[in-house]
């Protein structure tokens, strides 16, 4: 029981990491916003990401939705 509540914490807090390099795509990249937010909304519409309730600041200050992998 043990490990798969590890197991689950790790894929938690992997899902955090692959959250936060999405939030800095555009900074890390040096890619556009509008790139940036077409491929966001591709893997949405596709069901590969879903939103979060969670938002948080962007590199320019604003309030962003955090995204997650869909299960």
């Amino acid at each position: 029981m043990h490990s798969r509540l590890d197991a689950i914490e790790q894929s938690l807090a992997e899902l955090h990491r692959k959250a936060d390099r999405i939030m800095s795509a555009q900074d890390d990249l040096n890619a556009l916003a509008t790139d940036i937010n077409t491929r966001v909304t591709e893997l949405g519409k596709l069901g590969h990401i879903i939103k979060t309730t969670e938002r948080r600041k962007n590199a320019s200050g604003m309030s962003a939705i955090v995204w997650k992998a869909a299960p």
